[in-house]
């Protein structure tokens, strides 16, 4: 678990993790904000981002599931990160249907982990091929860092776009 919060500062961070996108997922976002690419060494698009965290999202939420039915599972990771950009095309993806989606799937995973106890925590995990044990402190963590990552890269990606617009 990350040893910097307890579980209820976990469970209220994921709680309110839900509703960090909101402020892009209107029809006045301007698209080429959404798409804009800073000239930064592997930088992504928000647009990007946004599926990202979705895609993670899924992956997670499947996670917690297959800890709790199946403790001990040996979990799949996913492939390169630049294999998925190159096979989908993000631009033509909505940023709106992302953002509904990863709150739906977030909202969903958020009432699950609440709702276990003490003991289930540790008790439910799954086997990672690189990390080793994940349990649901694990994953409840590694999705609330997660979203914090992509939320500052999505801000430095605002701020630039901004700056190179004159505002």
């Amino acid at each position: 678990m990350n040893t910097s919060m307890n579980r209820k500062e976990l469970l209220e961070k994921l709680r309110n993790s839900a509703n960090s996108l909101d402020r892009l997922a209107t029809p006045d976002t301007p698209s080429e904000l959404l798409n804009f690419r800073p000239s930064l060494e592997d930088a992504w698009t928000i647009q990007e981002h946004l599926i990202h965290i979705l895609d993670s999202e899924m992956s997670l939420f499947l996670r917690i599931r297959q800890a709790v039915a199946e403790p001990g599972l040996e979990v799949r990771t996913g492939s390169s990160l630049e294999n998925w950009k190159q096979k989908f095309d993000h631009s033509e993806q909505s940023a709106e249907d992302s953002i509904e989606a990863f709150k739906r799937i977030h909202s969903i995973a958020y009432k699950l982990l609440k709702g276990f106890e003490e003991r289930d925590w540790s008790e439910f995990f799954v086997q990672h091929p690189k990390r080793g044990k994940q349990t649901l402190d694990d994953i409840a963590g590694i999705v609330a860092e997660h979203i914090d990552f992509h939320l500052e890269l999505i801000e430095r990606n605002e701020k630039l776009w901004r700056e190179s617009k004159g505002q």
